[in-house]
């Protein structure tokens, strides 16, 4: 019986979340169409029109016939008694994707490695004890699944392969680090009764109510991500850190007041998450996860750091929100690597003037301290898109500020502003500015280059006018002016032809300026309605 797909002609395309369950097709052309079989019988009557071939519980062998299928790009049989893969497979030319999962293979051939188009090859739930070193043959190969079989090395062979997603888990293999990737699909075990009859398959593992950390977690040998969040534990004890695999660690919203020193033996540790606890201090240990990528700390009661924080080369996410953090070390510049700084809500006094060598950092949010200025060298950081520096008190912005190109973002509401920097005007990429509650008595005219501004808030400063370098603003949307006492409005205002809103208190203008604003405002997307 054959199916006819409504699909063009396909390639298989693969992304950073890849797996068998997404394995999707594009068109790559419209004129072929793409004619799916479920029987080797029927197939054969059509040779050159088959492009998948899907078969359910074959025999031991498949029928050697299916190399006739010159243009097959899928062949999918799975859940039956296979044991070896067709003598001839390699003629099988144009063969992209290869599933022989839930079978009874034990070996490989070598013609399987002639197979030059090859990108999807899945083998789990078999029985291989190992895999071929010709496996480096399979060039355009991005996909291999190995999982649930009773492999004990893999060759290194595997690791020089540009491969989006390997599959492992389940085998004999040990100290071997899973993908990212596969982390996410493989299952995540919530009972500790049903995850000691198997440990050394339990790979995810997450506990609930518990006042303190089983004695039988150093079991799970193969553990890679432990989360033991809202949870009563008052310590991490060393049968925890002593799981050299682990991956992510998860302690968020527990009684934990601090991290043992012996914390810094997870080496392969990616992420840490130890938010919304009683933290207070952090150990010199913490510079040795020099893998860690995500360390999220919000919400506990740090008012240091050590200078140790800086040998953490790998991080790209450094999350430090409601503490009591008063300054950061010069270390932190050494973070070379970040690329988000969320420093919300602390007591921090000042920067260090290393916080310029973070030349990847793309979010910086200072919000909620009590910085009176900002060093010079905050202009560095050229790749930063989202500054927020609300809530701070800021008297001035260093003209430096204006060389932050690809800022996008920029929030200085609640401050003691009273101008602002020429430099302003160079922030060419700069959508949203909120300037609201300060003590700005007047805008420089530079503020009219930012072309591609879309919501600017000025509320309640000290402004009595706006410059007519306003009408340079052409792409903004939203204008808040409320909270100050204008009496003259830009004679070009008119020419803003995509505001939306526009909010002001028009009692502080003359009469003859509303006549003026309605008039000029008609040429825009306002609703006027003073």
């Amino acid at each position: 019986m054959k199916r006819a797909w409504l699909i063009l002609f396909t390639v298989i395309i693969f992304n950073s979340a890849f797996s068998q369950k997404n394995i999707k097709t594009i068109a790559d052309r419209d004129t072929s169409l793409m004619v799916s079989f479920t029987s080797l019988e029927e197939a054969l009557k059509h040779p050159n029109k088959v492009y998948k071939l899907v078969l359910k519980d074959t025999n031991d062998q498949l029928n050697p016939k299916v190399i006739k299928l010159k243009n097959l790009r899928i062949l999918k049989t799975t859940g039956g008694n296979l044991k070896e893969l067709p003598l001839g497979i390699e003629q099988l030319k144009n063969l992209q994707v290869l599933d022989v999962s839930h079978n009874k293979i034990k070996s490989l051939p070598p013609q399987l490695f002639e197979l030059s188009n090859l990108q999807v090859l899945i083998l789990s739930y078999n029985q291989l004890d190992s895999i071929p070193p010709k496996i480096l043959l399979l060039k355009k190969l991005k996909a291999l699944h190995l999982v649930d079989n009773s492999i004990k090395n893999l060759p290194d062979s595997i690791y020089k392969m540009k491969l989006v997603d390997l599959q492992v888990r389940g085998n004999k293999l040990k100290n071997t680090l899973i993908s990212e990737n596969e982390l996410k699909v493989t299952k995540l075990n919530q009972s500790l009764e049903e995850a000691l009859k198997h440990p050394e398959k339990v790979y995810k593992l997450e506990l609930f109510n518990v006042k303190e950390v089983p004695p039988e977690i150093k079991q799970f040998k193969n553990l890679q991500e432990l989360s033991l969040n809202n949870t009563y534990i008052k310590e991490l004890p060393e049968s925890v850190t002593d799981l050299k695999n682990l991956q992510v660690l998860n302690v968020a919203n527990t009684q934990l007041s601090s991290l043992p020193e012996s914390i810094g033996k997870l080496t392969n540790l990616k992420t840490l998450n130890a938010g919304f606890s009683k933290i207070e201090s952090l150990p010199k240990s913490i510079g040795s996860l020099k893998q860690l990528e995500g360390l999220h700390l919000a919400n506990n009661k740090l008012k240091e750091l050590p200078a140790e924080i800086g040998d953490l080369s790998n991080l790209k996410i450094l999350s430090l929100t409601s503490n009591q953090l008063s300054k950061l070390p010069d270390e932190v510049g050494k973070l070379i690597n970040l690329k988000g700084l969320h420093l919300g809500q602390n007591n921090l006094l000042s920067l260090p003037k290393q916080i310029g060598d973070l030349k990847n950092l793309d979010r910086l949010n200072i919000f909620s301290n009590k910085l009176p200025s900002l060093p010079k060298e905050i202009g560095s950081l050229d790749k930063l898109t989202h500054l927020d520096l609300a809530g701070n008190g800021l008297s001035e912005l260093p003209n430096e500020i204006g060389n932050l190109k690809g800022l996008s973002v920029l929030k200085l509401a609640n401050n003691k502003l009273t101008s602002l920097p020429s430099g302003i005007g160079s922030l060419d990429n700069l959508k949203s500015l909120d300037l609201k509650n300060n003590l700005i008595n007047v805008l420089p005219p530079e503020i009219g280059k930012l072309g591609k501004l879309k919501d600017l808030n000025i509320s309640n400063n000290k402004l009595t006018d706006l410059p007519n370098e306003f009408s340079g603003l052409t792409k903004l949307v939203k204008l808040d002016a409320w909270g100050n006492k204008l009496t003259k409005m830009p004679v070009d205002i008119g020419k803003l032809k995509n505001l939306e809103h526009f909010s002001f208190q028009p009692d502080s203008l003359p009469s003859y300026e509303l006549q003026a604003l309605r008039q000029q405002l008609s040429g825009t997307l306002v609703k006027v309605s003073f």
